[in-house]
């Protein structure tokens, strides 16, 4: 049961993120939109999330830099509690292994590992 509850889901604006987000709120919960990017599918999420009357501010902030993260969990400090986190925010860089560049690598790392990290 997570009626009445608050979920902070990263990378929500799209893919997995966002239909996390549609599900929990069909179940009750309020949704703190996290997202890198992409301003515009951050609002369709929250225009998703609302439409059934439910909370959903979007907050901006980049998992893998982890004074973002305390700020987003600054931010949403007027529900009093974080209830549920879903840290799905991730990154990887597309092609073989032997093409990426230490960047793509070093970023896939900062994403998908710290960012969690940073999250929980």
């Amino acid at each position: 049961k997570v009626t009445g509850k608050v979920a902070l889901i990263t990378g929500a604006s799209r893919g997995i993120g966002r239909g996390t987000a549609i599900c929990l709120e069909e179940h009750g919960a309020d949704i703190v939109i996290n997202y890198p990017k992409c301003d515009d599918e951050a609002q369709q999420t929250a225009d998703a999330v609302s439409a059934l009357g439910r909370k959903a501010p979007i907050v901006q902030a980049d998992v893998s830099d982890r004074d973002a993260v305390e700020a987003t969990f600054e931010r949403v400090e007027h529900f009093g509690h974080i209830d549920i986190v879903v840290a799905n925010a991730a990154y990887t860089g597309r092609g073989p292994i032997v093409d990426l560049d230490w960047q793509e690598v070093s970023r896939t790392i900062d994403v998908s590992q710290s960012g969690d990290f940073h999250t929980c």
